[in-house]
């Protein structure tokens, strides 16, 4: 969850949870299917199988398997799990197609691919059959979220705790409270799917990273606790390594950031943390290593997009940063059409600004803030934006508020924010 620790790549990954798995967490490897089963999702895959084998007209299996493998994506970030459960739901489809949890599992596939829209529409289709599933709710608040529906995702989020209030309904309502800009509201939430806690232990690993990335924004050791709570918990967990790299390099110590990031790498080489790779030794001037860092979070997103994810939005900041402009803007104009929320708005302001039509890009820093000022990455290019178009005082305010947010939000552009708080 990039809450209080804003990158180049993404937006909070609180959505992870929700949309299964964030562009900003893709493999650069492809999984092998043959694998042995090792972990506890591989083991319930395995016999679920069995389960079908033994009984293929049953479809609570293939909505388990279904269910499973998306456990599975959120535990390897891979996307090309995707296709697997197109298939298994198509299967789960063929012998009881009036079941609603057939479309509300194919509305999560659906905002897993970003495609919010469709998952929207699914888990309405699936409501609308059965009206007192809980977790319907929550698919569909985080449609809702990502289409800029926040009054209404509110409304959806409190029938959904109404119905259940459970780890699922609290995660969600920390991630719309955080947006916001209620952030003790946040944590609150994120301490009490804690306490609620879940089947697998990844998820409550998870949650204390999210807790650790808020608690960033005013005590580094309040968050280098919970990530490594989430460490003991989930043993060689590469979230909370990277957590704890983000609190080192926010101390001041570099190489072990560096060491930190290299090891979530290799236990899961991720864009996420490629890109942290390359914004450190970009920061030291290493421009070299930075390119290769940066090179490899180009193939996963190339890797992503063959799996069906939709990467505009993300891949458009990337390319403003560290790519091609051209690119950038081309990208955040689609996904703002398909995600008009505060993130979707950001980005597309911000690949106005660097394409030097800044003066067009202030209808869309109107649209980003339109919650508050409360995330440091969207305030800090509002700055950039206001300045370029000579507007001083507001770009100094706007500045400020970023650092008074979280003076950690991001390696890439702290630097550029300390000098533009100089005197």
């Amino acid at each position: 969850m990039n809450t209080a620790w804003r990158t180049t790549l993404g937006y909070s990954a609180i959505a992870v949870a929700f949309f299964v798995v964030s562009v900003g967490f893709v493999l650069v490897q492809v999984h092998s299917a043959q694998s042995a089963p090792t972990t506890a999702i591989d083991r319930s895959i395995a016999k679920l199988n069995d389960e079908i084998r033994n009984q293929p007209n049953e479809s609570k299996f293939y909505l388990g398997l279904a269910g499973a493998y998306v456990q599975k994506i959120r535990e390897t970030a891979d996307s090309s799990y995707y296709a697997t459960i197109d298939k298994t739901l198509d299967e789960a489809a063929r012998v009881d197609p009036t079941n609603a949890h057939i479309d509300a599992m194919r509305a999560t596939v659906q905002n897993g691919r970003h495609h919010f829209a469709q998952g929207r529409e699914l888990i309405l289709k699936a409501i609308q059959q059965d009206p007192h599933v809980a977790d319907f709710y929550g698919i569909e608040a985080d449609s809702e979220i990502e289409l800029g529906m926040y009054s209404e995702a509110e409304r959806t989020l409190q029938t959904m705790s109404d119905l259940k209030p459970n780890y699922s309904a609290f995660t969600r309502i920390a991630y719309l409270r955080e947006l916001t800009g209620d952030i003790q509201g946040a944590q609150d939430a994120l301490k009490r799917a804690i306490a609620a806690g879940s089947t697998y232990t990844e998820n409550v690993a998870w949650v204390y990273v999210e807790l650790g990335l808020l608690q960033m924004r005013k005590s580094l050791s309040d968050a280098k606790m919970s990530f490594d709570t989430a460490l003991q918990i989930e043993p060689q967990y590469a979230p909370a390594l990277e957590g704890l790299g983000k609190v080192a390099y926010a101390e001041g110590n570099a190489a072990e950031a560096l060491s930190d990031f290299s090891q979530a790498f290799a236990l899961r080489p991720l864009a996420q943390y490629a890109i942290d790779l390359g914004d450190v030794y970009s920061v030291q001037g290493d421009t070299a290593k930075a390119a290769q860092e940066y090179s490899l979070a180009r193939v996963a997103y190339e890797k992503t997009s063959s799996s069906g994810v939709s990467t505009d939005m993300e891949y458009s900041l990337f390319h403003a940063d560290h790519g091609d402009s051209a690119t950038a803007l081309e990208k955040a104009k689609r996904a703002y059409a398909d995600r008009p929320s505060i993130y979707g708005a950001d980005a597309y302001a911000w690949a106005l600004y660097k394409n030097d039509r800044a003066k067009e890009a202030t209808q869309y820093v109107r649209q980003a803030l339109r919650l508050g000022q409360n995330d440091p990455l969207i305030v800090f290019h509002a700055g950039m934006i206001a300045q370029a178009n000579g507007h001083i005082g507001e770009a100094h305010a706007y500045f400020k508020k970023a650092e008074s947010l979280n003076p950690h939000f991001s390696i890439f552009y702290r630097p550029i924010l300390a000098q533009k708080l100089t005197p």
